[in-house]
């Protein structure tokens, strides 16, 4: 019998097996068996063996019934009839012989027998300690139930806050929320809801803060509060910082995301618009790229000057949803606008509905009639300063601007600035017989966006394919290899956006790329920014750059790029863990070299030998010519290759 009892982990099977047995040792006709909830100071019957059904779930309070009596006294309690205890509970079974005895645990009441027959059966001292002796295994085999149930409980709390930590992967809060609730009640048998900041709590439910900074959702409200122990509440507590901080990584992954958006359009425009030879083919591939994504009507002009000299505004490319791109032509005075100062200086609106706005000008109430647009949104074309033109929205109905709409033309407006007046440079230019001189500047464009951005670009792809891992690994690898990601997306954005500044202004405080680093605070502070954000993942790269003072500003920028190219050539096409970046002073020149350990470059164009590593070794030859040095790659000590490239000591 001993066997069976030990052998059962599950409390209500194991709760039966050992009242049924009782009774059966010691004859008797019935019997219950309850355990002591402490926190509310009673006993619960969980166990009945051939009782009336309401047994089974009903309590008695310290006192009350022979459970009761024997929990209040913590000793065995032994009656010829039931109907003489304290406050019975039950009803037809007065006439009963009962015998009830406290279950202990090392001194501590944790359950109570209630045993019972009719007349003519009476219990004795032998029977009262054979049912102390079964009552001491029983507190054991009842300790190991519970035990076992503590650790199922603490293995679902715990499957719990893995899957709420997981579901960030979701991204999307209403996902999250949905996970949690469900994942709540499988692991503590309670309903919850998680609720927004603006949302009033359920009337008597329990609430705790989920402690996130960031979102909608800032409580969860336990639905079910009485049922709750002081080991469930402090579970919840834990969970709800779990949401919160779910809840707050999808906030980090979607901005991650707007990141990574805004960059990719830059990005994608820049090579679309970059790619244009002329004016009309620029206008053309931004309208094609992206206006044509949106739903408004889109036109782009240039403040010129007319034959009359007075200020105008031409309009050289439009899109609308309902023609696409078109060149029409159209052009507008200051007058013929409404505004008495110049083009370049007055206020650009924005507005829901010109034409019940007091603020918008007659002429462009009349403009927009003519249009058949209502919504206005206009944004200016500026370039180191000065506004060239503008970018206009236009809705056919009243429409209330928002930030996510507006912004592809915010983040596009300075790179479509700068092309177009790229364009209109080259085109006096070509006026000039400088043709050759303008597609020399295109180049070096597109060699600073493969210098500069790819590296960058790719670097953010390798650690964006490992935070799925990084999570699953532990929260605090997620985070960090999130905030390495947003760092190399903030100086990827800074790279686009400075990238043409710089080609005006390189020393302007915009310019904000390692380039600018390496002109202003030299190459080893470049360099070592470059690493701490940039590094491929697993690459060991050693700094060792004496007399990099000694650099001219442009030595130094060409030392940057080539150090980039060759890290990137060597991760991605190499296989190589350790690089080596040294400069040092070698008979009258100052050598600057890349060693690695990768697989190197077979001479005859083997398989590793990949095409875009030898055009890097091109672009990397070609910029150390333009500095004035020369370039080598050769086979490195270190088993991989070398580049280096050498200057003359200043």
């Amino acid at each position: 019998m001993i066997e069976v009892i030990s052998g059962e982990l599950e409390l209500r099977p194991l709760l039966t097996i050992i009242v049924q047995k009782a009774c059966e040792l010691l004859g008797a006709q019935r019997g219950s068996i309850g355990l002591v909830d402490e926190e509310r100071d009673l006993v619960r019957i969980e166990a009945a063996y051939n009782m009336p059904p309401e047994e089974l779930g009903s309590v008695a309070r310290r006192g009350q019934g022979l459970a009761g009596a024997v929990y209040a006294t913590a000793s065995p309690v032994m009656l010829g009839r039931y109907g003489d205890v304290a406050a019975p509970i039950l009803k037809g079974l007065d006439d009963d012989v009962v015998v009830g005895m406290p279950i202990k645990w090392r001194g501590k009441v944790i359950g109570t027998f209630g045993i019972g027959s009719g007349p003519p059966r009476r219990f004795g001292r032998e029977d009262l300690e054979t049912l102390e002796l079964f009552a001491r295994h029983a507190a054991i085999a009842i300790n190991n139930a519970r035990s076992y149930e503590r650790e199922k409980r603490r293995a679902l709390r715990l499957r719990a806050a893995n899957v709420i930590a997981e579901s960030a992967l979701e991204r999307n809060p209403a996902r999250i929320v949905a996970i949690a609730e469900t994942t709540v009640l499988t692991a503590l048998d309670l309903r919850c809801r998680v609720l927004k900041k603006s949302e009033a709590a359920p009337e008597g439910a329990l609430l705790f803060p989920l402690r996130a900074e960031v979102g909608e959702y800032d409580r969860l409200a336990v639905l079910d509060p009485e049922t709750t122990t002081a080991e469930d509440r402090q579970a919840l507590a834990a969970l709800a910082s779990q949401i919160g901080l779910a809840l707050e990584r999808a906030s980090l992954f979607a901005e991650l995301q707007r990141q990574l958006d805004e960059i990719s359009l830059l990005y994608e425009t820049s090579r679309r618009v970059s790619t244009a030879i002329d004016l009309k083919s620029v206008v053309g591939a931004y309208l094609a790229y992206v206006a044509a994504c949106d739903r408004f009507r889109c036109d782009i002009g240039l403040i010129e000057t007319d034959d009359n000299g007075e200020e105008c505004l031409s309009i050289i490319g439009r899109w609308s949803p309902s023609y696409g791109v078109s060149f029409e032509p159209a052009r507008y005075t200051a007058g013929e606008i409404g505004v008495n100062v110049s083009l370049r200086e007055f206020s650009l609106i924005r507005t829901a509905d010109a034409h019940s706005d007091p603020d918008v000008p007659d002429g462009v109430r009349r403009i927009l009639a003519q249009a058949g647009g209502a919504a206005l949104a206009a944004f200016p074309l500026i370039v180191q300063g000065e506004r060239i033109g503008v970018i206009v929205l236009t809705h056919v109905e009243p429409h209330e601007w928002t930030e996510q709409e507006i912004r592809p033309y915010r983040t596009t407006g300075a790179l479509l600035a700068s092309v177009i007046k790229n364009r209109l440079d080259h085109r006096r230019l070509v006026k000039k017989d400088q043709h050759l001189a303008a597609l020399a500047e295109r180049r070096r464009l597109a060699r600073e966006l493969h210098d500069s951005v790819s590296q960058l670009i790719f670097s953010m792809t390798l650690i964006a394919q490992s935070i799925g891992a990084g999570f699953r690994k532990s929260p605090e690898e997620g985070e960090a290899r999130v905030a390495r990601l947003l760092d190399i997306a903030q100086l990827a954005r800074a790279e686009m956006k400075a990238l043409l500044l710089e080609l005006k202004d390189p020393e302007g405080e915009e310019a904000a790329s390692l380039a600018a680093v390496a002109r202003r605070e030299g190459l080893a502070a470049a360099l070592a920014r470059h690493r701490r954000i940039a590094a491929p993942a697993g690459v060991d790269i050693a700094l060792a750059l004496d007399g990099a003072d000694r650099l001219k500003p442009a030595q130094a920028e060409t030392c940057l790029r080539v150090a980039q190219e060759a890290i990137a050539n060597a991760a991605r096409h190499g296989g190589a863990d350790r690089i080596e970046i040294a400069l040092i002073e070698e008979k009258g020149e100052s050598v600057f070299a890349v060693d690695d350990n990768g697989r190197g470059i077979d001479p005859g164009g083997a398989p590793d030998s990949s095409s875009s590593t030898r055009i890097g070794l091109a672009g990397m030859q070609a910029r150390a010519v333009e500095a004035g040095g020369r370039f080598a790659a050769r086979d490195s000590r270190l088993g991989g290759l070398r580049v280096e490239v050498r200057f003359p000591l200043q």
